[in-house]
């Protein structure tokens, strides 16, 4: 089962990356692609709003399946004390 302090550690390790290689992708490879002009101010505006509301889904989801595996594991060891 994993800590909510593992779970936070966990989703900011993952928004740092993806807040990194989202901003290098929207300043230097989306714009070419897509005729946009972007400047890296706005590029990093755009990934920081993305990547905040990545981070709060990402410990969100992850918290919620915790609490199922949680209650999951409870389930179990209460049928194991009822079989005793």
């Amino acid at each position: 089962m994993q800590s909510h302090k593992h779970s936070l550690l966990e989703a900011h390790a993952n928004m740092i990356s993806s807040l990194v290689i989202s901003w290098l992708l929207q300043v230097y490879v989306i714009p070419p692609l897509f005729g946009v002009q972007v400047n890296k101010s706005q590029g990093l505006g755009i990934v920081t709003a993305f990547t905040a509301v990545s981070f709060v889904r990402g410990y969100a989801i992850r918290r919620y399946f915790a609490r199922i595996d949680r209650r999951a594991h409870l389930a179990a060891l209460q049928q194991a004390r009822e079989q005793i």
